[in-house]
């Protein structure tokens, strides 16, 4: 019986949960503006008109501005839909002289996308250049069933180019050469002649070394024996560099640190077997670590300065643990903001340890999270110890210390620093544990995305520092901020702290896409297709 929904008023404070759903809900506005942007017009335009069973939906973007043209005042603050940019395209005059543009690798294409190609036809001459995995996509006819299966999403973008007059200058590639011999060249001819591959036909294959099978057990041993691989490679082949390589795998988010940790390795490299490897072996520890580059990931992951901002605002919901200091002091940005150095956080973690921190930062916090009011094994109480470890003398064993009268806190035995190097630390820790103290108590307050993008980014210049070498990974961080947070004079709805994780938390988990590492690094990527940068080598 359709549905309705009230937005909320201007100021209300958003839930974790009605961000969500709005998120669905506007993904769900997006793709039929974009695939269906004549029929989504007509409904925002006249939300009488459309089916009963789809009135609310239609109520829905005529509310939004669906229909409202780029300069209309009724546009919405986020601007025009996407239906609307259309519109407004196709309502503009041909140009008189239109110039060339070549889109090279046009995947399958969906309506909202061929009603775009069709606009920009009259403003550009445009020449397609589509993938295909056969020489003949337009010629169904094959024997092998996966090929055709895998050639029709490309005779469907064909056969409506046929339909629009533009199939004029289609023409197929180059094939292989018939005369290779090798392993990989005979399976390329047939995946794109697709002739059948019969038992006799391979039996004039004399190199098979360019496609090989490991079986190995577990990921960690599949990453183990293509490291082993690729250095045999490497001494035989002095061209092959790790630039020239790219791994692929459908759980990048498991294999990507296993990678990472074993190309790190520094052992002997394997030695060279292949018939005509010139190359002999190295001795000892000559085979150098490989450098790895994970594309791909989102800003959580790579980006040290985003994982610190995340870590703070969670604390503002979460419980503070000793762990998760140690984590927070792992990353580099904020290591670099205290003054500490990398060969220092064993050191810090045996103080935290040793002065026996656990968990939250008072008696009062613990409280606040259900547990009794109990000022042991917290952050207060670690901190307590090592700072009196460090002011009073020693005078031959340190004692337990009564707290003066009236401020409710427990006996507490002082942990003694033994160097100076250990007072200086603890310093470090002091400074740490105040100003994160100090961010969530600031950060619980709802604000809106304006007043949340000016408090992130004091939370990072309180927590982090940044040098020449990691000043892009800030960078990168205010530009998602900017995207995510724009200013805007609609002062839309309040955020608490809890729903801004959510939203920065999705949107610094996306993927940032393919990236090209041409300083000699092997590529680690998701199973997806690469069109613009050729490999000598993939490893799946």
């Amino acid at each position: 019986e359709g549905a309705s929904a009230e937005a909320p008023a201007s100021g209300a404070v958003v839930t974790p949960r009605e961000l969500a759903f709005s998120g669905e809900v506007a993904g769900c506005l997006e793709r039929l503006l974009h695939e269906r942007p004549d029929e989504s017009l007509e409904w925002a335009e006249a939300p009488d008109r459309a089916p009963a069973e789809h009135r609310w939906l239609a109520e829905l973007l005529a509310a939004l501005g669906a229909h409202a043209a780029p300069k209309d005042p009724a546009t919405s603050a986020w601007g025009p839909s996407p239906a609307a940019r259309l519109r407004a395209v196709q309502r503009h005059p041909a140009a008189a002289r239109r110039p060339r543009l070549h889109l090279f690798g046009v995947s399958p294409l969906g309506p909202g996308d061929r009603a775009w190609l069709g606009v920009l036809t009259r403003h550009l001459e445009l020449h397609l250049f589509a993938l295909s995995p056969t020489l003949a996509p337009w010629e169904p006819a094959t024997t092998d069933a996966l090929l055709a299966e895998n050639a029709r999403p490309a005779q469907e973008l064909l056969t409506w180019l046929g339909e629009q007059g533009a199939l004029a200058a289609a023409a197929p590639g180059p094939g292989p050469e018939p005369s290779e011999r090798t392993l990989l060249a005979r399976l390329q001819r047939v995946a794109t002649t697709g002739d059948p591959a019969t038992p006799g036909a391979w039996s004039d294959v004399t190199e098979r070394s360019s496609v090989q099978l490991h079986a190995c057990h577990g990921p960690l041993r599949q990453c183990e024996a293509l490291r082993d691989e690729l250095l045999r490679r490497f001494a035989a082949d002095r061209s092959l560099e790790p630039r020239h390589v790219l791994v692929m795998t459908p759980d990048l988010a498991t294999f990507a640190p296993l990678v990472a940790a074993v190309f790190a390795r520094r052992a002997e490299r394997a030695e060279a077997t292949d018939p005509g490897d010139v190359a002999a072996q190295p001795q000892g520890d000559d085979a150098p670590a490989i450098p790895v580059a994970i594309a791909d990931l989102g800003l959580r992951v790579t980006n040290p300065v985003a994982a610190a901002l995340l870590q703070a605002l969670a604390l503002t919901e979460e419980r503070v643990t000793a762990s998760g200091l140690l984590e927070l002091l792992a990353l580099g940005p904020v290591r670099r903001r205290f003054g500490l150095e990398d060969e220092e956080l064993a050191d810090l973690r045996a103080l935290i340890v040793e002065a026996g921190m656990r968990w939250a930062w008072d008696a009062d916090d613990r409280a606040r999270h259900g547990q009794p009011p109990v000022d042991q094994n917290t952050l207060r109480f670690g901190l307590e110890r090592l700072a009196l470890g460090a002011l009073m003398p020693d005078p031959g064993g340190l004692e337990v210390l009564e707290a003066a009268p009236g401020t409710g806190l427990p006996p507490a035995v002082p942990l003694e620093l033994l160097s100076r190097e250990r007072v200086e630390r603890f310093g470090h820790l002091a400074e740490l544990c105040a100003e994160l103290q100090r961010l969530t108590r600031e950060l619980t307050t709802a604000r809106s995305l304006a007043e949340w993008r000016e408090a992130l980014r004091a939370t990072l210049d309180a927590l982090t520092a940044t040098d020449n070498d990691a000043i892009e990974a800030r960078q990168g961080v205010e530009d998602a901020l900017d995207a995510l947070l724009p200013a805007s004079s609609f002062p839309g709805p309040r955020l608490g702290p809890a729903a801004l994780s959510l939203l920065l938390g999705g949107a610094f988990d996306q993927p940032r896409g393919a990236v090209f590492t041409p300083f000699g690094a092997v590529t680690v990527a998701a199973l997806e297709p690469r069109r613009a940068v050729p490999y000598r080598i993939i490893a799946l």
